[in-house]
């Protein structure tokens, strides 16, 4: 790996520029239901949110990898849930609230099959607070999110959370579809059949033949499927953990270091794939402590620690947090942050453990971490098939069924269609010496690796100053076509690196290209 001393001066402008660039904003929010006039809920913030225009089309894109869960049957999303609705979305909006981006989704109703909530629901629309979604040009992939899509028929099961409003229960087992022909796939009940289980579960506790999802929980993942990469720029994946802040009792800092580096190991150490992690350090950034914004972009740590915010439904094991730039970076990972679950385990659920026999009821952290890395490298959870423990393939399903410490054929195929290994390199046959050809500069690229990053600027900085440097494409740093290189161009490389879009002068190549 690369590493650049910088002169205090480079640094001190460097800092002085991102200071003005990156600022948090800070909101409170509590989504509850709206009037068909407004996407925003009746129950005011104390602090209006930044949000875009309502959206009558296309996906909320608020879920992605990241999210393990405990299985939830019918019986239990239906105690979990304070209001059961069912409906069609009617629009989308999507808005920063607390640093993160998060999306409205407002659903007209057609009946309430169960409403218990702490303030009598409003006319109109019923709007929910996922978490997750897109915002001026970045999009946040939230594990436990549901996607929801305009003109979608739903029975939608919410929790009322406060601070939050009505939010998913369950993640996102508590967003049910009714497809065209009226039935629900995960149960394979009519609507009125299903609402008739709802009812039944309401008044006592359904069995295990009555449970329509009781069945489905031997549903799980297999076949890969790819959220997206890492680019090679990042490589080796700067990758931390904070095993102190949030961490459990019965687990120690050290457990928890030695759980997260054997998860990345395993990733690192599968034979068919590239992936390549820097040295697994220790942080103190807790969880939530990354934006994923215009104004607040993501910082490019790939962070483990402990502690999910309380919006998160019960079961929910851990939670990777994705972030990309769609609008700049199509299909790139800039930073993906996991957090491991502290208030919800150990409670009224079994508590972790490093030591787990194969199939019991405590939760493996080494296996959870490693589900999650797959998340991490850009793996989403697989389409369906069918396993139990002990004999659980692929890692990448949904759900957690026991200890699964290796990984199995879909979950390797995964990272090497995402990181093909590098093929051996066939001995060389003698050949005539070429004639001397000149490879063509990238703008911005002024230490000749190939892409534009952060170690480019330090290396502009650098010669600007007047210290020396060995960089042997210098010239390619004149970026604004002026004839020379001056803070201008750093300031324009800067805009490049962190996601703004630059303006260049006619007939000036495009920095990276």
């Amino acid at each position: 790996m690369k590493r650049v001393n910088s002169h205090s001066a480079a640094f001190g402008l460097l800092s002085l520029w991102l200071g003005l660039v990156v600022a948090a904003t800070l909101f409170a929010f509590d989504a509850r239901s709206g009037d068909a006039g407004s996407a925003l809920p009746l129950s005011q913030p104390h602090e209006t949110p930044r949000c875009e225009a309502p959206r009558l089309s296309g996906s909320s894109q608020t879920g992605g990898p990241g999210g393990l869960m405990v299985p939830l049957t019918l019986d239990a999303l239906t105690d979990e849930a304070d209001l059961i609705v069912t409906g069609r979305v009617q629009r989308l909006q999507s808005c920063i609230i607390n640093r993160d981006i998060a999306t409205l989704v407002s659903i007209a109703p057609e009946s309430l099959l169960k409403e218990r909530l702490q303030q009598p629901l409003g006319a109109g629309f019923v709007t929910i607070t996922v978490p997750g979604g897109t915002f001026g040009g970045y999009r946040l992939a939230v594990g436990t999110s549901p996607d929801f899509t305009v003109g979608e028929h739903v029975v939608a099961f919410l929790t009322d959370i406060p601070g939050h409003g009505l939010m998913p229960a369950g993640g996102f087992q508590g967003k049910l579809t009714i497809g065209d022909d009226g039935t629900n796939p995960e149960t394979g009940l009519m609507l009125e059949q299903l609402g008739d289980r709802i009812a039944q579960a309401r008044a006592g506790e359904l069995s295990g033949g009555e449970d329509p999802l009781q069945s489905y929980l031997a549903t799980v993942e297999s076949l890969f499927v790819i959220l997206g990469k890492i680019p090679n720029s990042t490589m080796p994946v700067p990758i931390y953990v904070n095993p102190n802040t949030g961490r459990p009792a019965q687990i120690t800092a050290a457990q928890t270091r030695t759980a997260s580096g054997n998860a990345f190991s395993t990733w690192e150490n599968d034979a068919g794939s590239s992936i390549d992690f820097n040295t697994l350090t220790d942080t103190t950034r807790v969880s939530g402590a990354d934006g994923c914004a215009p104004g607040d972009p993501p910082d490019g740590n790939f962070d483990t620690t402990w502690g999910i915010d309380g919006s998160h439904p019960p079961g929910v094991l851990a939670v990777t947090f994705s972030c990309l730039n769609p609008a700049t970076n199509p299909n790139t990972i800039l930073d993906a942050d996991v957090e491991i679950d502290t208030d919800h385990v150990g409670v009224s659920l079994p508590s972790w453990t490093v030591t787990p026999a194969t199939c019991t009821s405590e939760f493996d952290l080494q296996t959870v971490l490693l589900h999650e890395y797959g998340h991490l490298i850009g793996l989403d959870h697989s389409t369906t098939g069918l396993s139990s423990c002990p004999n659980i393939c692929p890692l990448m399903r949904s759900d957690y069924v026991g200890v699964k410490r290796t990984l199995c054929t879909d979950d390797q195929n995964g990272a090497a269609a995402l990181y093909p290994a590098a093929s051996p390199t066939p001995t060389p046959s003698p050949s005539p010496t070429p004639s001397p050809t000149s490879t063509p500069l990238i703008s911005g690229d002024v230490d000749c690796d190939g892409d534009v990053d952060i170690l480019d600027i330090l290396t502009q900085l650098r010669d600007i100053v007047g210290l020396v440097t060995s960089a042997g494409c210098l010239s390619a740093g004149n970026v604004n076509c002026t004839g020379g290189r001056d803070i201008l161009d750093v300031l324009a490389m800067l805009q490049f690196t962190v996601g703004i879009p630059v303006t260049l002068p006619p007939g000036c190549p495009p920095i990276g290209t």
